[in-house]
């Protein structure tokens, strides 16, 4: 099943997940936090795609904070071999 919003109608493929939704998330303002693991509770969640700056996203918080921390699980299906992520808004760096 397609789904409704596909963002790139020109590069339309068969298979995908929308990733967008509630995550996990955790403003770490000491930058203390070196791996997810680490993280022993999430005491926020936020609507993707919207920033926390955002009202929209569910936190809506305009201030300065040097890290944030964003998590979600899901599954997927190597068909064919190869599977491709597209995170638009990755600022710094992802692990997956």
């Amino acid at each position: 099943m397609r789904e409704p919003a596909y963002p790139r109608p020109m590069m339309v493929r068969a298979n995908w997940i929308c990733l967008n939704g509630m995550w996990r998330f955790l403003f770490d303002d000491k930058s203390s936090i070196e791996h997810p693991h680490d993280i022993r509770h999430w005491p926020l969640q936020i609507l993707v795609p919207f920033a926390p700056e955002a009202r929209a996203s569910g936190i809506g918080d305009r201030g300065f904070h040097p890290a944030c921390w964003y998590q979600r699980d899901f599954e997927i299906s190597a068909q064919g071999g190869r599977v491709l992520l597209h995170f638009g808004a990755v600022d710094y760096e992802a692990e997956v």
